[in-house]
């Protein structure tokens, strides 16, 4: 169906999930004692985390008033989500650097440790979202709408 109206979601969240899925990929690919594989990976994630960051800042100086102005109450899971996902992203990159310092003799600990906070962002930034995402999305509709 085509509604003729602006697609405030799909783009967007098509983008960031692009960017997860190919630093993920590359999270578990890389050759941890190849300096040049980690610069590639460390590239991926500061495209991911500058991603995510500017979105996130969009959603919540620009997106999340408007909703809450129209239904008081609405966003307080996204607010929540946004906090969580913001831990998440310093620990990642709290980890990220402690990989590149530690270069070819990373401990494989740390390896994992890095792996599995990439699999709770992840998790976190894909199954709470898409929940609500249909929900928010004829109130979202209506605001667009009435900011043109």
């Amino acid at each position: 169906m085509n509604y003729n109206r602006p697609d405030v979601y799909r783009s967007i969240h098509k983008a960031l999930r692009k960017a997860m899925f190919e630093f993920s990929y590359a999270v578990g690919r890389t050759d941890y004692s190849d300096e040049l594989e980690l610069s590639h990976l460390n590239d991926l994630f500061n495209h991911l985390i500058h991603m995510l960051n500017s979105h996130g800042e969009k959603e919540d100086k620009i997106c999340l008033p408007l909703l809450e102005s129209k239904r008081p109450g609405c966003t307080a899971a996204n607010e929540a989500e946004h906090e969580q996902i913001h831990k998440i992203i310093t620990g990642l990159q709290y980890q990220m650097l402690g990989i590149i310092q530690f270069g070819k003799n990373v401990p494989k600990d740390r390896i994992w440790t890095f792996y599995y906070s990439v699999i709770e962002l992840v998790k976190v930034t894909n199954s709470k979202y898409r929940k609500r995402a249909f929900k928010y999305w004829n109130l979202i509709f209506v605001i667009n709408r009435r900011c043109k």
